[in-house]
């Protein structure tokens, strides 16, 4: 992270450096987001530039977050649509339902922003390979990077997160990180380059724009140079995240289960606190990337525990919470997904492939799989995989809800009274869903029969199959 006064005709040398760095090689396939506003016109203009020299294919993504005025939008897309055929390169457009991310956002916990974006990266992520593009290119800047940092001081992040964006992780890179807003908006300006703008981005009524519009003039006003105090500190803060993850990762001590990741006792009570602390951030990233929606972080003062050696070694349940608990089993510690009902929220599960998920105050479990062999169970549903539109959620009903039926649909809340069920169970009736809606009520576990969707239970086709497979806990006194 460095920003160095730069002459903008390299500016093209300069990205094709950035790309070189990056492990860009010539003749790739890379999809380009594309909002329209500054950072990626410039972003997809510049490497447009570089077509004769890298030999590269270049698509654009645009996503329609579905929170913008039908006017707004409107001129947006045709000012996207406009670019990206000037440039000669293939739009692809995607949309999320409207409503969508203040209703989920709201059901996680989450900001909106934050939903929003992974919601962006997985649309991304699915079109590229979709496309078979072998990276994905995003715009953001060193004025990013700066309020990225200083936001996340604010919000008591660890160290890893003082590291700010990083310019790749896994096929998304990030080639005009080391630009100033200000030096693109030139650049811009000066080759008179048209862009959109989204009038959200001037409004304070998301975080990083109030740090953008009232904090970032204060402190540029106070400390005057302080972008090169943060790239110092940045990069000490590199240094402690490189240590950690090198005692961390491939580590013998840790080995992957059915239900997360097994860590000798030992090794883990030797290490240092704050590594201690580390590796269950680790773990939990490391589950987590799998899922297609996001999740709450884990804060810091959940981990503190960690810190004592002594609490460690006497408690069976070390910590539990956030969906999560790290438990002594033996000689050594399990961290695994932890499923608990709260009659006041319900529950909003994730179910992720070949992953047993234990519905311990249902007594069931259920497990999404392709294959049954050798599999012991009391119940499958043989889904075709093209039925579902992932992430697969496994949650609390919720009053409006419907579930597709022949000629229609049918209010899950009917459902429940031709099923006779009270109305203090029915808030512990699971409902399996996915992006399209409800596909399986599951009523079996409170003694009732199971509803099916009408898609669900109709597909005759012979695609590749995916089984949700249940399994009936042994208790003394069931609810079945």
């Amino acid at each position: 992270m460095s920003l160095t006064k730069k002459n903008p005709d390299n500016f093209k040398q300069l990205i094709s450096d950035a790309l070189k760095k990056l492990g860009v090689l010539s003749g790739e396939r890379m999809l380009v987001g594309f909002s329209g506003g500054p950072d990626s016109t410039f972003l997809l203009y510049m490497l447009n530039k570089l077509i004769p020299d890298w030999n590269f294919k270049l698509f654009a993504a645009y996503i329609d977050h579905g929170m913008r005025s039908k006017t707004e939008l409107r001129e947006e897309m045709r000012f996207v649509k406009s670019f990206s055929a000037e440039m000669g390169v293939p739009l692809y457009i995607e949309r999320i339902p409207e409503g969508e991310i203040r209703k989920v956002s709201a059901v996680e916990g989450i900001s909106v922003e934050e939903y929003a974006r992974n919601r962006r990266y997985a649309l991304f992520k699915k079109l590229a390979l979709k496309i078979k593009a072998s990276r994905i290119v995003l715009g953001h800047n060193y004025d990013d990077q700066v309020e990225t940092i200083i936001m996340r001081f604010f919000q008591g992040s660890n160290f890893s997160g003082f590291t700010g964006i990083p310019e790749k992780r896994d096929i998304i890179i990030r080639p005009v990180m080391d630009f100033s807003k200000f030096e693109i908006l030139g650049y811009l300006d000066e080759h008179n380059i048209p862009f959109s703008v989204d009038s959200t981005n001037l409004k304070t009524d998301y975080l990083r724009n109030k740090v953008r519009h009232k904090l970032m003039p204060v402190i540029s006003e106070v400390f005057q140079g302080y972008d090169t105090g943060i790239r110092v500190f940045s990069e000490k803060m590199k240094v402690l995240k490189d240590f950690s993850e090198n005692e961390i990762q491939h580590n013998k001590n840790i080995e992957i289960c059915d239900a997360g990741y097994k860590i000798d006792g030992s090794w883990f009570i030797g290490l240092p606190g704050f590594l201690r602390i580390q590796v269950v951030y680790y773990l939990f990233d490391k589950m987590m990337s799998t899922d297609k929606v996001f999740h709450k972080r884990i804060p810091y003062r959940f981990l503190r525990i960690l810190l004592d050696k002594e609490i460690i070694q006497k408690r069976k349940i070390v910590i539990k919470g956030y969906g999560f608990k790290l438990s002594w089993k033996k000689h050594s510690l399990f961290w695994e997904r932890d499923v608990v009902y709260n009659r006041k929220k319900g529950y909003f599960i994730v179910i992720r492939k070949n992953v047993v998920y234990d519905i311990d105050f249902l007594h069931f479990s259920i497990t999404l799989s392709g294959d049954i062999d050798n599999i012991v169970c009391d119940e499958v549903l043989p889904v075709n995989i093209e039925c579902l539109n992932e992430p697969v959620v496994l949650r609390t009903w919720e009053d409006g809800d419907r579930i597709k039926v022949w000629r229609g649909t049918k209010l899950i809340k009917k459902i429940f009274q031709e099923l006779k069920i009270p109305v203090f169970k029915r808030d512990m009736v699971p409902l399996v869903t996915d992006r399209e809606g409800i596909k399986v009520i599951l009523a079996g576990p409170l003694g009732y029969a199971n509803v099916y969707g009408y898609d669900i239970k109709n597909d005759k086709s012979s695609g590749d199959k995916l089984n949700i497979i249940i399994k009936y806990m042994e208790t003394g006194n069931s609810g079945r």
